[in-house]
């Protein structure tokens, strides 16, 4: 796996693995074949990040953010082309997040998978648009959206499928709360103290969407 600082206004992946460091505010990614990226810095200053996922490729696509986070992402996906998004952010001011995915042929597999976590002064407002496109046929759309409240703070969650065909696979899930006290309970009967309990759940929360391998990178 290749570590990279992303600097160019656009770039092209081809059958890649690396963890990026992005030092832009908008930036254009293009995947051919099969094609992973890891995204742990940088995110605090991106604004507009616009992936097209070319005909049979691939991406996942693990992102991760302490900061406070303001950022717009469109995905294009081609003919027999998947996207697995795992995105976990941490807030501690106001945040926004806009997620588009466009399906533009048949045989798409869109998986997008958010946890964020609010705190301090940290709240979100999360849009996640999805489209298929008329006259497509076997394609999957999901969308998981999951916030651990931390603080008293209102979180806006808006979801919107715009599916204009008859033949696709679309779930919508969302899962918004405070730290669950059996969790806790259990945890603190261990000879946990409460405060070291939380963190703990609270990181759990956040690093069960990646593997470990990205994970030694967020610490």
């Amino acid at each position: 796996m290749n570590k990279i600082l992303i600097e160019n206004d656009n770039i092209s992946f081809d059958n890649e693995e690396v963890i990026a460091k992005i030092n832009k505010q908008t930036l254009n990614i293009t995947i051919k074949n099969e094609v992973t990226i890891n995204i742990y810095k940088g995110l605090e200053k991106l604004k507009e990040l616009t992936i097209n996922i070319e005909e049979k490729s691939s991406l996942k696509l693990n992102v991760y953010s302490n900061n406070t986070c303001n950022l717009k992402i469109n995905i294009t996906l081609e003919d027999k082309a998947n996207i697995l998004a795992n995105m976990a952010f941490i807030s501690k001011e106001k945040s926004n997040l806009n997620i588009k995915t466009t399906m533009k042929g048949n045989d798409i597999n869109n998986i997008i998978k958010i946890n964020g976590v609010s705190k301090n002064e940290g709240s979100y407002t999360i849009k996640v648009d999805g489209e298929v496109l008329k006259n497509t046929i076997n394609n999957v759309m999901s969308e998981s959206i999951n916030i651990l409240t931390l603080n008293k703070l209102e979180n806006r969650i808006l979801p919107n499928m715009l599916v204009s065909s008859k033949e696709v696979e679309a779930m919508h899930f969302v899962t918004m709360g405070p730290i669950n006290e059996e969790e806790l309970f259990y945890l603190t009967s261990k000879g946990i103290e409460r405060k070291e309990a939380s963190k703990l759940i609270e990181q759990g929360f956040i690093t069960q969407l990646f593997e470990q391998e990205f994970v030694k990178y967020l610490k």
